[in-house]
């Protein structure tokens, strides 16, 4: 009996509430990891470290059936070598009695499904090979896609996390693209959110643990996201247009959910916005493009009142200024809804429109 030692660590919630999980007795390439197999991107693979031996398989597990119209099996690198020749696609509907679907030919293969609920399936060798081999994709019908919420769960110092991501919004021809993309978003909100969560001195208590990010194709020019509670919104168009930008948006937007204002308060938008404007600043590599352009800026006609990058830059030269600490102090009374006009003034010693002078003045130099 073949055993399994290779699992992926995507785990999706379907309609059903069921668990994708992908499993393959062949041990993966390091770079061409098992999960690759069925990422919906066919520019990214699933490679065996050595030939597969009689009977060894990778397997889609659905968690319960899905009713499905179609599956359709791409195998061998994208020059056309490495493929699975001599090898069955099979069907479960229990996930312990598997049926043939069709024979790979030339290391494809195409199954109609016809509505028949399938929990499981499986690419089994017939015999030994004589190469490694390479699975491109393992494709569902574009329905299924949709439907899919996918949830990757992780820790951090303060406790567990979990990120969920929403397809149900995503037109069938973006789908893919999007869930390509979870991994690298989801592995950000693990490593990125702890950082937040330090530099602005959010409290643990009450602090989100769980993010949902969704994706739309409707939303207005000049709006690449947005925040609402603990659900992250994307754009689309702006993900596939500005890709070296999604991740200093997802650091800004995660900042947001990690301040998650509840308590009634006083709370001026261009303090909040420079505030996950100052953090995405602090974290962005320095070769960032945003990060570049923010450097590149004529700081003498820096205005506070702006938002966004100028008000991040303005607080952190203060906090330079012999201000520790002062982006964390900030967040704090914005959050525990303390916050009044006088509170800037305290916590620096000037007021903010005296430090814009003292900030133009010293950049003017």
């Amino acid at each position: 009996m073949t055993k399994a030692i290779t699992l992926c660590f995507i785990f999706a919630t379907l309609t059903t509430q069921a668990d994708i999980r992908i499993e393959s007795s062949m041990p993966a390439e390091k770079n061409h990891k098992t999960s690759a197999a069925a990422d919906g991107d066919r520019a990214t693979w699933f490679q065996s470290t050595r030939p597969p031996r009689k009977g060894e398989f990778i397997t889609v597990h659905l968690g319960s059936p899905q009713k499905l119209t179609s599956i359709n099996v791409l195998t061998g690198t994208p020059d056309g070598n490495a493929r699975f020749k001599n090898a069955l696609l099979e069907v479960s509907s229990d996930g312990k009695t598997y049926l043939t679907a069709t024979a790979l030919k030339e290391g494809e293969a195409n199954w109609k499904g016809n509505g028949k609920p399938v929990v499981s399936i499986r690419l089994r060798a017939l015999k030994d090979g004589s190469s490694a081999v390479a699975i491109r994709e393992i494709a569902m019908d574009d329905d299924i896609l949709r439907r899919v919420v996918v949830t990757i769960n992780g820790t951090a110092p303060f406790g567990r996390l979990t990120a969920k991501c929403n397809f149900t919004e995503v037109p069938g021809d973006y789908a893919v693209l999007m869930r390509d993309k979870l991994d690298v978003a989801a592995s950000w909100f693990f490593s990125y959110y702890p950082k937040i969560v330090e530099m602005i001195d959010a409290p643990t208590d009450g602090l989100p643990r769980e993010l949902k990010i969704q994706f739309r194709n409707d939303m207005k020019p000049g709006i690449p996201g947005y925040v609402s509670g603990g659900t992250m919104t994307l754009s689309i168009p702006h993900i596939l247009r500005s890709p070296e930008d999604v991740r200093g948006l997802f650091i800004h937007e995660l900042t947001h959910i990690a301040q998650s204002y509840s308590a009634p308060g006083h709370r001026p938008g261009w303090l909040v916005e420079g505030i996950a404007e100052a953090v995405r600043y602090k974290l962005s590599p320095t070769d960032d493009p945003w990060r570049q352009a923010v450097d590149r800026m004529d700081a003498t006609k820096l205005d506070y009142h702006n938002a966004y990058r100028d008000t991040a830059l303005f607080l952190l030269w203060i906090q330079s200024k012999n201000n520790p600490q002062l982006i964390a102090k900030l967040n704090r009374k914005l959050k525990n809804g303390s916050f009044t006009d006088k509170t800037f003034t305290s916590l620096t010693g000037k007021s903010p429109d005296t430090w814009q002078t003292e900030y133009h003045k010293a950049k003017g130099q």
